[in-house]
C-alpha cells in the first residue's frame, strides 16, 4: 500500500527547487502522473515534435502508485531529472552511462543499476573511475576494414545464403558485383566488439538506416551462425550478444 501525499504540484515545484540547486538550472519541462505506467517507476521522456526542425518535447512521468512514500518519489524525480540534465547537456544520459551514473552518485539518486547482481561492484568502479565510458556494459570497440565486412557478406552471397548485399545485385555478371558493392558504400562503419575482452564479433552500420546490423564471426567466416538484428545504436546492440 502506497503512503504517497505528493501532488502533481508537489511534484513539479521538487522537480525545480532540485534542479535549481543542484545545477543552477530551471527546470522548465512539464511533470506528469502517469498511472499507466506498471513497471518503471517513472520515466524521461523526448517525443519529436518537428522532424524538419529537429524540434522535441521533453517532459517526466511518475506513476506514484508504485512507490511507498513520498521520499522514494523524490529519489524517482532526482533520477529522471539526471537523465533530463545530461540529456539536456550533450552528456551520455542513459542508464549504465558513465556520465549518467556519475551524475546520479552526484544527485544522491538511486541507480536503475541497483537491481543488478553486479551492482555493488559496477559502484565501486564509478567510485574509483574506473567504469568505462560505456558503463556497466564494458564493451570495448576496434574497427574493421569495411572491404572485408562487405567481402564476407559478398562470399556468403555467392554461397546462396541470404544477407543485406543480396538485395543489390542482380543478373549473372558476378564478376562486376563486388566493384558495383564498393562503389555503393553500403557498408559505413564497421567494428569488432569485445565485452570485457571477450569476441562477440562484428558490427556494421548500412547507410539507408539509422539501426546497427550485426555479423557473428559465424556470418562472417564459416556461416555456422546466424543472427541479422537492427538497432537504433551500437551499443544496444552489443548488449544483445552479452
Amino acid at each position: 500500500m502506497t503512503n504517497v501525499t505528493m501532488t502533481g504540484s508537489d511534484m513539479n515545484h521538487y522537480a525545480q527547487v532540485f534542479a535549481q540547486k543542484q545545477w543552477g538550472v530551471n527546470f522548465r519541462e512539464p511533470l506528469h502522473i502517469n498511472y499507466r505506467l506498471k513497471r518503471a517507476k517513472g520515466r524521461f521522456v523526448r517525443s519529436q515534435v518537428s522532424a524538419l526542425k529537429g524540434q522535441e518535447n521533453l517532459r517526466i512521468e511518475v506513476n506514484p502508485k508504485l512507490h511507498g512514500n513520498d521520499d522514494e518519489v523524490k529519489d524517482t524525480i532526482r533520477h529522471e531529472l539526471c537523465h533530463w540534465y545530461c540529456y539536456t547537456t550533450g552528456l551520455n544520459f542513459r542508464d549504465g552511462d558513465k556520465d549518467f551514473e556519475m551524475m546520479l552518485k552526484y544527485a544522491k539518486a538511486q541507480s536503475s543499476l541497483t537491481t543488478n547482481k553486479s551492482s555493488k561492484i559496477y559502484q565501486e568502479a564509478i567510485a574509483s573511475n574506473q567504469v568505462t565510458r560505456m558503463g556497466l556494459s564494458d564493451l570495448s570497440y576496434e574497427t574493421v576494414d569495411k572491404s572485408l565486412v562487405l567481402k564476407s557478406l559478398y562470399e556468403r552471397h555467392q554461397s546462396g545464403q541470404s544477407c543485406i548485399v543480396s538485395n543489390f545485385i542482380h543478373g549473372d555478371d558476378e564478376t562486376k558485383h563486388m566493384a558495383h558493392l564498393e562503389s555503393m558504400n553500403i557498408i559505413q562503419k564497421a567494428y569488432r566488439v569485445k565485452y570485457q575482452n571477450q569476441d562477440l564479433g562484428v558490427i556494421f552500420k548500412i547507410p539507408f538506416s539509422s539501426h546497427q546490423w550485426l555479423a557473428l564471426d559465424g556470418i562472417m567466416l564459416d556461416g555456422q551462425r546466424e543472427l541479422n538484428a537492427r538497432f537504433k545504436t551500437r551499443k544496444d546492440l552489443a548488449l544483445n550478444l552479452i
